[in-house]
């Protein structure tokens, strides 16, 4: 695609380039999965962390280089897991601590850092919420609920275990640090965007046993409980920005703009 950056100094005699008009919808989040054949063997490369058909396991991890050589990925620690380390370059974040003894037993807690990628937000538009939960333990009956409010009332909603693109089993980072990447789409009504309505815009996140529906109480800085969500605003609502090329072209790629 032509807005991929392919730097002369890598072109080669006699290469054919071709480019093309299609759009590339990335979202403000994504990854790239690529098979890899011939690849050397990296017994000191990285070892990254993939699900295959739902089963877990560690796999060899390769760079390709300009020039198309495929090398081993320099060694990395699994000591905390792979997103968790990029997360606080990527947004302001916020802590939060959850009282979880009610699944867990005697004083467990579970930390959350969280982070709202954009305050600027339009009708139809796309929110990215960025969260990293940290603790001793995730009990199976624990789950997520993220919800976006005007005034209040829930307009979207994202509930569900911890996700980094696939779901990740919470008992192997939870103690590290366990990435989860939630995008909502806002609705769609032109009028929100009118400032004399638009209301007050908020970001909920919380935990609650989703076999009982109860939630986890957040603590204060003394370890008291005074609310059982974390609130995060407000944001501004207004008008989509200007679309760029493949926006005007195909309404899909529009989140993918800068916010």
């Amino acid at each position: 695609p032509a807005l991929l950056w392919y730097p002369p100094a890598a072109w080669r005699p006699g290469e054919l380039i071709k480019v093309t008009t299609l759009a590339l919808h990335l979202p403000r989040v994504w990854g790239v999965v690529v098979p890899v054949a011939q690849a050397p063997p990296a017994p000191n490369g990285a070892a990254q962390l993939v699900d295959a058909t739902g089963q877990w396991a560690l796999v060899d991890a390769y760079t390709r280089t300009a020039q198309g050589v495929v090398e081993p990925m320099a060694p990395t620690s699994l000591s905390e897991s792979p997103a968790s380390a990029q997360m606080s370059a990527m947004g302001n974040m916020i802590t939060a601590d959850f009282d979880v003894h009610s699944v867990a037993g005697s004083d467990a807690r579970i930390v959350v850092q969280a982070s709202v990628l954009q305050k600027r937000i339009w009708p139809g538009g796309a929110l990215d919420l960025l969260l990293n939960w940290q603790g001793d333990v995730w009990p199976e009956e624990l789950t997520v609920f993220v919800h976006v409010r005007r005034n209040d009332h829930n307009v979207a909603q994202s509930d569900g275990p911890p996700r980094w693109f696939v779901a990740l089993p919470p008992s192997r980072w939870i103690e590290t640090g366990l990435p989860d990447w939630r995008q909502l789409t806002l609705p769609v009504d032109a009028s929100l965007a009118d400032a004399s309505s638009a209301g007050e815009w908020q970001v909920a996140v919380g935990l609650y046993n989703r076999n009982s529906g109860e939630r986890m109480p957040l603590l204060d800085g003394n370890g008291q409980p005074f609310a059982d969500e974390l609130i995060m605003g407000p944001l501004e609502m207004g008008p989509p920005p200007l679309p760029d090329q493949a926006c005007a072209l195909i309404g899909e790629t529009c989140n993918a703009q800068p916010h």
